[in-house]
């Protein structure tokens, strides 16, 4: 079994270097475009079949493995044929709502990560962007942006907005596990093309994308979740805390998105400055996120006149009791704060 499954895998190698790069236009042949509708029908058999396999470590690996080189196929024939890939944006779409923002939830980070960054290749893709001497209705980059605007409807935005920061931006027990024994390496910074492979900067990527594209939309959404996130958490309500922090991670994320959303002066003052000053060791999380956006906004949209009271917090957050990882964000702001 094992073997005939070594060789399925062999096969769908060969075949995504073959779609790919075997055709200058892969819509030219039939054989190639039943092989990409098969994908889609393959990658649902597939993830049922994953699910029947708890217990079963050889033939999961397998599975996932196979799952993963139909995803790939699908970023593959969208990044090097993306007119041929328009006719797939509608289901690829709807096969990364279905599995990624529903009750499921995260099934596997790996499978997770391929349908973030193919969600956000669409959204991003140059040939579905028209420009504005574009006025022929029929161009493939008109037909392809209505397909993203009919797809993308406020309340699809409003889930999948939802669901990024309440699920994908919460820190995990690895997460936290790496916080406490390994403070160096949380901080250490995600750089290059780690998107492509790791949940965080890909959900966070993401996240950017779908702002730059339906800013207006998102700001009233993401602003909202702000005002409920207003006030002191109970330092004994982990899960708030960790909503919190998710929350404000969002907001530092798009922080030039929303240079005129949020009167980040009147909030440093009235609630950041505060929450910097709760020294329980269960609040350290916020502590560290809050020094954090300060940095992220301190280039953005904060005025001179409060650069002092930023100093007056962050000298605490550098003593030696406070917690490893808020001193080295607290350093970094600081760092920011003087080089902007």
């Amino acid at each position: 079994m094992v073997a005939h499954i070594d060789r399925v895998l062999l096969s769908l190698r060969i075949l995504r270097r073959l779609v790919t790069f075997g055709f200058r236009d892969p819509s030219s042949s039939q054989e190639a475009m039943s092989f990409l509708n098969q994908v889609f029908i393959k990658l649902d058999t597939m993830l049922e079949c994953r699910q029947s396999l708890w217990g079963n470590h050889k033939m999961l690996d397998k599975c996932e493995k196979m799952i993963n080189i139909l995803t790939k196929i699908l970023l593959d024939c969208l990044e090097h044929h993306p007119i041929c890939f328009m006719q797939f944006i509608q289901r690829a779409l709807e096969f990364i709502v279905r599995y990624n923002f529903s009750q499921a939830g995260l099934l596997y980070e790996r499978f997770t990560v391929n349908c973030f960054n193919l969600m956000k290749n669409i959204l991003m893709c140059d040939s579905y962007r028209p420009n504005k001497h574009d006025t022929e209705p029929d161009s493939v980059k008109m037909q392809a942006h209505k397909i993203k605007l009919n797809f993308f409807t406020y309340d699809t935005l409003h889930e999948i907005c939802q669901r990024l920061i309440s699920q994908y931006f919460l820190l995990s027990h690895d997460d936290l596990f790496t916080w406490d024994h390994d403070p160096e390496e949380f901080c250490q910074e995600e750089v290059g093309d780690n998107y492509k492979y790791s949940l965080r900067p890909c959900t966070e990527t993401l996240f950017i994308s779908f702002f730059r594209e339906f800013r207006l939309t998102l700001s009233s959404v993401l602003i909202k979740l702000v005002e409920a996130s207003q006030g002191m958490c109970d330092v004994d309500n982990s899960m708030a805390i960790l909503r919190k922090d998710a929350v404000y991670n969002a907001v530092g994320q798009a922080a030039f998105e929303l240079f005129d959303e949020i009167d980040f002066d009147q909030w440093f003052s009235s609630t950041l400055l505060q929450e910097l000053c709760n020294l329980h060791n269960n609040y350290r999380i916020i502590r560290r996120r809050v020094i954090w956006l300060c940095g992220r906004w301190v280039g953005v949209k904060l005025s001179a006149n409060l650069r002092p009271s930023l100093y007056q917090v962050i000298c605490p957050l550098l003593q030696p009791s406070e917690d490893l990882v808020v001193r080295l964000e607290a350093a970094n702001t600081l760092k920011l704060d003087i080089l902007s």
